[in-house]
């Protein structure tokens, strides 16, 4: 009963998505937990934990600018082509972009990015922000590469206008 009364407590005081984050604070506070003012994007490195199953040379860093996936396999809709041209207006609208290269000897999820590429016949890049533990609960990204990522598809949507 005891959880109920707090379930009920909390929504009480969660009127509105500014309180519940209020009240939420306040709870993880008093349950020990400290929070994260601010940190260093570049020393959070995706794949960290798992350093088996990404290629060294290209694991993308937050904040450090859009990601161009790629995959050997095709399991991501980039190809050479897409990326170099990605590279060239990212390089012309000055927005970094970095490469994340899945290790070709290791399965990994998709993208609906080769399923459109190929019902098209429209040239597809698989492009975004890096993240830290995708599909998890505590998924990560870093909010400077939102306006890089932006700049960029400003970018390309004035070039085809």
């Amino acid at each position: 009963m005891t959880q109920v009364n707090e379930l009920l407590t909390f929504l009480r005081e969660a009127v509105t998505p500014f309180h519940a984050v209020q009240a939420m604070s306040h709870r993880l506070a008093d349950a020990g937990f400290e929070a994260v003012e601010s940190f260093d994007p570049a020393t959070m490195v995706p794949g960290s934990g798992y350093a088996d199953k990404h290629d060294d040379q290209h694991s993308p860093h937050l904040g450090g600018g859009p990601v161009i996936k790629i995959n050997r396999n095709q399991r991501y809709a980039t190809d050479s082509e897409g990326a170099a041209r990605l590279r060239l207006l990212a390089e012309r609208a000055g927005v970094d972009v970095q490469a994340f290269v899945m290790r070709a000897d290791l399965a990994c999820g998709s993208t609906i990015g080769p399923i459109t590429a190929t019902e098209t016949g429209i040239p597809t890049t698989d492009l975004g922000v890096p993240t830290l533990a995708m599909h998890s609960i505590r998924e990560l990204a870093c909010v400077k590469d939102i306006p890089q990522l932006k700049a960029l598809l400003q970018a390309f949507y004035r070039r085809l206008a």
